[in-house]
């Protein structure tokens, strides 16, 4: 079997785990088998592979029986080439190359998606998994991104989305970090989905925050303080006491 093959047989084992929910016999699913076509392109292959690390004995068995060329062969992903080792991959253990890795791809799919109110896209589910397995890390690749793409508004806008479907505890405090900064952005779609976070979120804190924000937009404006008035009444006491204070 060829190492592209072999990769393409990889995509369609874990796109069997992601619906089935568990693991099936990997050999089944890397054996040729007519009809069975995944409409995913070659490339995306090894961004699927970074998030499972129980396929690699099964890929480093098959690359044992490639010639001795192809071990200077590594795409791109959660696994790099061992020279040193008689496997063809092993687990990236380097926190910085995954971070790297996981940005890259959640930006490639931010990207690439549209965004509907209420509905979790690719970008999400990749952010949701990420955070299943490392807190940290997700939470580190969200910020990143949104750090490294302010200015392009449709990349804003797909992670204060995400963001706005994220608990607020979970997300705290990053998540709220890149609504603030949102909150001053010079577009207002942009500023738009900051206030979605607010309001999804329905914390106390978010009366404190969109009461000091002002938009000339009327619209805009007309939904922060429709969010303001929604918070007020959920935490009567915490409207209080910034009325007092103002």
């Amino acid at each position: 079997m060829s190492i592209q093959n072999t990769l393409v047989q990889a995509n369609r084992f874990f796109e069997f785990v992601n619906e089935q929910k568990e693991m099936p016999d990997i050999f089944s699913l890397f054996s040729e088998q007519e009809g069975r076509k995944m409409p995913y392109p070659y490339d995306d292959v090894a961004s699927i592979v970074m998030a499972y690390n129980p396929v690699i004995e099964a890929l480093n068995v098959l690359f044992a029986s490639e010639p001795s060329s192809t071990k200077t062969f590594s795409p791109q992903g959660g696994y790099v080439a061992d020279k040193n080792s008689t496997t063809m991959f092993k687990p990236v253990e380097d926190f910085d190359i995954l971070l790297k890795q996981k940005c890259e791809y959640f930006l490639s799919l931010l990207c690439t998606e549209d965004f509907e109110a209420g509905v979790a896209g690719q970008s999400e589910d990749f952010a949701r998994d990420t955070l299943a397995e490392n807190r940290t890390l997700a939470l580190q690749m969200i910020n990143q991104v949104y750090l490294e793409n302010v200015g392009n508004a449709h990349v804003q806008i797909g992670i204060l989305h995400l963001s706005s479907h994220i608990d607020y505890d979970v997300g705290f405090p990053n998540l709220q970090t890149i609504a603030l900064a949102a909150l001053s952005d010079k577009n207002d779609d942009v500023k738009d989905y900051a206030v979605q976070c607010y309001e999804n979120w329905n914390h106390r804190n978010g009366l404190k925050v969109l009461k000091t924000i002002h938009s000339d937009t009327l619209w805009l404006q007309e939904y922060i303080d429709s969010v303001i008035v929604s918070l007020s009444e959920n935490f009567p006491e915490e409207a209080c006491v910034s009325a007092i204070l103002c």
